[in-house]
C-alpha cells in the first residue's frame, strides 16, 4: 500500500531536473531513427504537470482530469492538470501549481511538492516535467470548462495495481513501443498520463 510517508521516502533525492530537455522516450522496437530525438526536442516547449495526491483517510487518491472536447491537443483524453510554462513562472513547479489552480481549483498553497520525475516528450510538442505533490485536506474540485470537461479522483491503489494495467503495442512516426492503459470506471487512462503513473510506480517500488 502507498501512503503519504512511503511516497515521501520514495521521492527523496528526486529533485527538479537541471535540463527540461533531457527527456525519457519509450523503449522502441526498432531503435529510434537517427536524429529523431534531437528533431523533436529542438522545437518543443517546456511544460509541467502536477500529480496531486489527496490523503482521504482511507488511502491516497490521485486527481485526474478529462480534457475538454474542443481543445486542440488531446481532446477528451484523461490527463493530469498542467500546461505550458509561462515567462512569469519562477520554475516548473510554479507552472504545475499555477495550472492546477486554474484548471481544477486546488490552491498552490495547499500543495507540498514532494519531488519530480524526469521530463517526458509528448506528441503535442512539449517536454513535460511531472511534479509530484501532496494536497493538504479534502478537495472540492472546480473544473474550468474552458479546459476541463470533468475532474475526478482515483485511488492510488487502483492506479498502481499491475492487475489493472493493460499493455499494448503502439506505433508513432516510424517506431513501435510498448504502451499502457488503465481503466477507471468510464475513463480510459493511457498515453503520457499512463506513462507517468507507471514510472512513478517504479520509483515507489525502487525499480527506477
Amino acid at each position: 500500500m502507498v501512503d503519504a510517508a512511503r511516497l515521501r521516502r520514495a521521492l527523496v533525492g528526486h529533485e527538479a531536473p537541471p535540463d527540461p530537455n533531457d527527456v525519457v522516450v519509450p523503449v522502441a522496437e526498432p531503435a529510434l531513427p537517427e536524429g529523431w530525438r534531437e528533431r523533436r526536442i529542438a522545437g518543443a516547449r517546456h511544460a509541467a504537470i502536477l500529480v496531486p495526491f489527496v490523503d482521504t483517510g482511507d488511502g491516497l487518491e490521485v486527481v485526474l482530469t478529462e480534457r475538454a472536447a474542443h481543445l486542440k491537443h488531446h481532446p477528451g483524453q484523461v490527463s493530469f492538470p498542467g500546461g505550458a510554462a509561462e515567462p512569469h513562472d519562477a520554475n516548473l513547479a510554479a507552472t504545475a501549481l499555477r495550472e492546477t489552480e486554474e484548471e481544477v481549483g486546488i490552491q498552490a498553497s495547499r500543495v507540498e511538492v514532494l519531488g519530480y520525475l524526469r521530463p517526458q516528450w509528448t506528441i503535442s510538442g512539449y517536454t513535460m516535467t511531472p511534479v509530484i505533490g501532496l494536497v493538504s485536506g479534502a478537495v472540492s474540485l472546480m473544473p474550468d470548462p474552458s479546459e476541463v470537461a470533468t475532474a475526478f479522483q482515483v485511488p492510488a491503489a487502483h492506479l498502481f495495481d499491475v492487475r489493472q494495467h493493460r499493455h499494448f503495442r503502439r506505433e508513432y512516426d516510424g517506431f513501435a513501443f510498448d504502451a499502457l492503459e488503465i481503466q477507471w470506471r468510464e475513463h480510459r487512462i493511457w498515453g503520457a498520463t499512463a506513462g507517468v503513473i507507471e514510472r512513478l510506480h517504479r520509483v515507489i517500488e525502487r525499480q527506477d
